[in-house]
């Protein structure tokens, strides 16, 4: 029977556990450096993955090609098993005209389709929730709110009783703080400020934090209507670094900066030494080769003052000193 080696590398552990690394960092620079498409990243992964077990930690092939071939399914099982199933469901219901009948049965109910989507995902999200998990709730309940004619886009929203369902579950394990994430920066302000609420009206003893990506543009505006909600801890990144490898054209995290300068606009004493953050932000470009998405370290503070030629009493130009927030 094999038994793992824990530092097959000259007894070193941190060289061990770089090698073991190894997969990861080749799956995480395909996908963020190289932009290959994940089933190739993946695919590649998983070679360097074998050739680790094998030559590193001398595992023998057999083993090493059984342990593939068991994440293999449980990846598949019930995963993507669950993916396939949705997409068959609402194929079916197509074909078989069967969506004007779900329509119909639901409209009796209600007319709005607000009610319906209650009625689909909470309600029957619930019982799916209690007779099949791993996400069947969210793949089966998104067919059936498409099948009865809502926008598909809306449809695949998590919807808020999710998450709140969720939040539940990790408040009962015992859970002091969970995150809420925008990670490719779907989220409006209005969406925030009703889901935030809620959390905070039905788990208030829950440290809760915000994780908004600005790649629509609305980070800042979504940390507003989340602060109005209650909540005081956000995430952000120095410079507006970061990114989603799956998400095309995804921007980082909110602006350190651009945040920190906000809320002490609004009265908000945060702490934090802006100007120190405005220095680190301004280093940032030559440490890693390109520009970041800082406004405010282009257009500098509000109350920053900046020259502007102007012509003098006599017609001579001169300088005189504007505040750009004025």
């Amino acid at each position: 029977m094999y038994q793992q080696i824990y530092s097959p590398l000259a007894g070193s552990i941190g060289a061990s556990a770089a090698a073991a690394a190894l997969p990861l960092a080749v799956l995480f620079v395909l996908l963020g450096v190289f932009k290959v498409q994940a089933r190739w990243a993946a695919l590649c992964a998983l070679v360097c993955s074998l050739a680790v077990a094998i030559f590193v930690y001398q595992m023998p092939v057999v083993q090493a090609g059984s342990t593939a071939a068991l994440g293999a399914s449980t990846g598949f099982f019930p995963i993507i098993w669950i993916g396939i199933n949705a997409i068959w469901v609402f194929k079916l219901t197509q074909t078989s005209g069967h969506d004007v009948v779900l329509r119909n049965c639901l409209s009796q109910v209600s007319p709005d389709t607000r009610v319906q989507a209650v009625l689909i995902a909470f309600c029957f999200g619930g019982l799916l929730e209690s007779l099949a998990g791993g996400g069947a709730p969210v793949a089966i309940c998104a067919v059936m709110l498409i099948a009865v004619g809502l926008d598909p886009v809306k449809a695949a929203d998590i919807e808020q009783s999710e998450v709140l369902r969720w939040m539940d579950r990790f408040a009962a394990e015992g859970v002091h703080g969970v995150t809420l994430c925008d990670t490719t920066g779907m989220a409006f302000p209005s969406q925030v400020g009703a889901l935030t609420s809620a959390a905070r009206a039905q788990f208030p003893g829950l440290e809760l934090t915000l994780h908004f990506h600005n790649t629509r543009g609305m980070a800042l505006a979504n940390t507003l209507a989340a602060l109005a909600a209650g909540v005081n801890r956000f995430d952000a990144s120095l410079g507006g670094l970061g990114g989603c490898p799956y998400a095309p054209g995804a921007t980082g995290n909110v602006c350190t900066e651009e945040l920190v300068h906000m809320l002490e606009l609004d009265g908000y004493n945060t702490g934090v030494d802006l100007a120190a953050l405005l220095s680190a932000s301004a280093a940032l470009p030559r440490l890693i080769g390109h520009d970041v998405p800082s406004q405010l370290l282009k257009a500098g503070r509000r109350s920053d003052l900046h020259t502007m030629p102007c012509l003098s009493s006599d017609g001579l130009p001169e300088q005189r000193a504007f505040a750009t927030g004025v």
